[in-house]
């Protein structure tokens, strides 16, 4: 889940330096450049309007791209649907192991009766 950036600090830059771009109230936010990327990628969503240095990039507004409700329903069912083959496929990988388990127990007292 992206962060939510709900505090603001103006700060005014020096003379000479370029005043930052304004970033409107639900943007989403995304680090660049630097050396965090190195173990992460932060995101973060705007609940202010804030400014951002070069080491991030916004996408403004940010629009969170849900399909329609009942593709939504279509989509879960799909899920229930494989979950449910992957818990039978488990069973059937325990039911086959047990019945391995029983056979080369079974081949081994054989051989040694046999012997």
């Amino acid at each position: 889940m992206a962060a939510r950036i709900s505090d603001r600090k103006i700060m005014q830059p020096n003379s000479g330096f370029e005043t930052p771009t304004r970033i409107p109230r639900g943007s989403l936010l995304v680090v660049v450049r630097g050396m965090i990327l190195l173990h992460s990628f932060p995101v973060a969503t705007t609940q202010v309007e804030v400014a951002i240095n070069q080491d991030m990039k916004s996408l403004t507004p940010f629009v969170h791209l849900l399909p329609p409700l009942a593709e939504q329903h279509r989509i879960v069912a799909k899920v229930d649907e494989l979950m449910a083959l992957c818990d039978r496929l488990k069973a059937g990988l325990a039911e086959s192991r047990t019945r391995q388990e029983r056979l080369a127990a079974t081949l081994i007292e054989s051989a040694l009766q046999a012997a």
